[in-house]
């Protein structure tokens, strides 16, 4: 009699553990069914809007010049590292890496790195080229063309998008790619970044890249009129951070820009401050990103003081030394040195 209530009692014990599995495993599988659901109808959702696009091949008299933004990556050949740049590299120590779309929280932002990557930028050696890193908002992209005419090298551009300041960032990126004279170069050096507070999310955001430039972009009307850029047509009283009384995080965006670049050497500035003309030039003899730096360009500012060396160890030495005694509240810990 005492083994039979011993086991009763036991069998009672199992029994929250066995519904608490049944419970696990219905969450788990109603997730599952779930995720299949989404996925399915994102597939749908991107067929349809491309056949919806591809139907819509000849607008009426009416009707805005829309051209698909969408871009397949083409494949750059690289050439053979010269000499000079395994020298710098075998100096630095630092490893080659392709840059790639990642969903990030960093603080108390959410980000998504590399959302729009430049197609050349994304494959240059870390040893090979300066990456311009710069931030800021949607109001601040008339200054982007001026930027790359003159780097012609990669650069990382982290922007601000607080709730539906996003999709003007969006706009904004498809059209400085494809609607200015410049828009080539844009597309082969820039990576955009963009980055929200927890507590500000957008409505809508993009599931990746291919999702971004899917959509059409206008660049003329019917009449052959150009279209204004977006980031002008929005006051800057109307965004949504001074709505709702946001500070800029400078920091945060400068910190973004400089971690998503994939070169050694980084020029750390506000992209409202130009490059030189000249600063930065190709070396002689080669015709891709790898770069020889001019040192004339010496600014007093924390921004723009750190010179940026070329591929020779005494240069390295000499731009350490730069950045000890030019801009010592920013610390020689790492050898990352900008310009």
């Amino acid at each position: 009699m005492a083994a039979i209530s011993f086991c009763n009692t036991k069998y009672v014990r199992l029994w929250p553990v066995l519904i608490l599995l049944s419970v696990a495993l219905l969450l788990v599988w109603r997730n599952l069914q779930q995720a299949q659901k989404l996925a399915s109808s994102k597939i749908v959702g991107h067929t349809s809007v491309g056949l919806l696009l591809s139907n819509d091949s000849k607008p009426s008299s009416l009707s805005a010049d829309f051209h698909l933004a969408y871009d397949h990556h083409p494949k750059f050949i690289r050439r053979e590292d010269s000499v000079r740049t395994k020298e710098l590299r075998s100096l630095l120590k630092c490893r080659d890496r392709s840059l790639r779309f990642q969903r990030l929280q960093h603080g108390d932002f959410w980000l998504l790195q590399n959302l729009v990557l430049g197609r050349r930028s994304r494959e240059v050696g870390c040893a090979e080229s300066v990456t311009y890193t710069t931030n800021g908002d949607f109001t601040f992209f008339d200054n982007l063309e001026m930027v790359v005419s003159r780097w012609r090298a990669p650069v990382s551009f982290a922007i601000h998008t607080p709730g539906y300041d996003l999709n003007t960032t969006l706009d904004a990126i498809r059209y400085v790619r494809n609607c200015l004279p410049e828009s080539d170069s844009i597309k082969d050096w820039v990576s955009f970044h963009v980055y929200f507070p927890n507590q500000h999310m957008p409505d809508y955001v993009p599931y990746d890249e291919a999702e971004v430039l899917l959509y059409p972009h206008m660049c003329t009307l019917a009449n052959g009129s150009l279209v204004s850029p977006p980031y002008t047509r929005i006051p800057t009283t109307e965004s949504y951070k001074s709505r709702a009384n946001l500070t800029y995080p400078i920091n945060v965006g400068r910190n973004i820009a400089r971690l998503a670049a994939n070169t050694h050497f980084i020029f750390a500035c506000d992209i409202e401050l130009y490059p030189s003309v000249g600063l930065r030039r190709p070396i002689p003899g080669h015709g891709g990103p790898e770069t020889t730096v001019s040192l004339h360009w010496i600014r007093g500012s924390a921004e723009g003081c750190i010179l940026c060396p070329s591929s020779r160890s005494k240069r390295v030495s000499k731009c350490r030394r730069i950045r000890t005694n030019c801009c010592p509240s920013i610390g020689s810990s790492r050898h990352r040195c900008s310009i």
